[in-house]
């Protein structure tokens, strides 16, 4: 299949009624991870790093398992084009395995200033964003976790129907956790800085144990802090290993979440 059938084909899928794991509802679609599932492994950031999701997916996923995708497969690195197509073929083959949620990366403005529109044809970057406007924003495993791409929206009270708000996306795509102990301004410029104890209450409201996210650069050690820090209630994935010369990230060991089937998880290199 040509790069334009592949992407055709899934934004079919998409475009198309829902499968019983994608969910529309006000505007905003989320998935609901299926009871069937024996565990999942959760990738983060990408942004082209084709190298690192091929090892991973070979060396890391069985195919009783899930795939969950916390968004960010474009801008910065060398083959971005080629991430995106090997995560719409994943979703073709393995359309209830595979879950692919949305980064602040598979946005018009934002990749037309790190690089992706200018980086393939016209006709390629109008279907990317046509089913990058699909992608979920988040999913949620019931009585287990909540996956997202960046964190948290500031509300009095967190449930299903409040994250469902047009309103709530960007804060859902671009606020990060942090040490303070009240909200604060992203820096960034959109979304917000999180408190631990936002995070808990989140957790308790929606009835998960934590919350899993993407969106910033951690190695593997800071990401096992991070979450003692944070009560085992909060962890932050970055699936990423390219030079600083493509990313401007200076990390070389990327990795993923690895999930069992009792809800555990640990921390899992994805080069060893």
């Amino acid at each position: 299949m040509s790069v334009v059938e592949v992407l055709e084909d899934v934004l079919d899928i998409y475009s198309q009624a829902r499968s019983r794991m994608h969910r529309w509802d006000r505007e905003v679609c989320y998935c609901v991870v299926p009871d069937d599932w024996q565990g999942a492994v959760v990738v983060g950031d990408l942004h082209g790093d084709l190298e690192s999701l091929e090892r991973l997916v070979s060396r890391r996923w069985s195919r009783d398992e899930g795939l969950i995708f916390l968004g960010d497969y474009v801008d910065r690195g060398r083959r971005q084009l080629d991430v995106v197509v090997y995560v719409a073929r994943l979703k073709l083959e393995y359309p209830d395995r595979v879950i692919l949620l949305r980064g602040n990366h598979e946005d018009s403005q934002v990749n037309t200033y790190y690089g992706f529109r200018d980086s393939v044809p016209s006709q390629i970057y109008g279907l990317c964003q046509r089913w990058f406007d699909l992608l979920d924003i988040f999913a949620i495993w019931e009585g287990r976790y909540f996956f997202v791409h960046g964190g948290i929206p500031r509300l009095e009270r967190y449930d299903l129907s409040a994250l469902l708000s047009p309103e709530v996306v960007e804060d859902m795509l671009w606020s990060d956790p942090s040490a303070y102990a009240d909200w604060r301004p992203n820096p960034r410029g959109a979304g917000w800085l999180y408190p631990k104890g936002a995070v808990e209450r989140f957790c308790e409201d929606l009835g998960v144990k934590a919350l899993i996210r993407g969106h910033q650069p951690r190695s593997a050690e800071r990401a096992q802090d991070e979450s003692r820090f944070f009560s085992g209630r909060l962890y932050t994935v970055f699936s990423t290993g390219l030079p600083s010369r493509d990313t401007g990230y200076f990390l070389e060991d990327p990795f993923v979440l690895l999930i069992d089937r009792k809800g555990r998880i640990r921390i899992e290199p994805i080069w060893d």
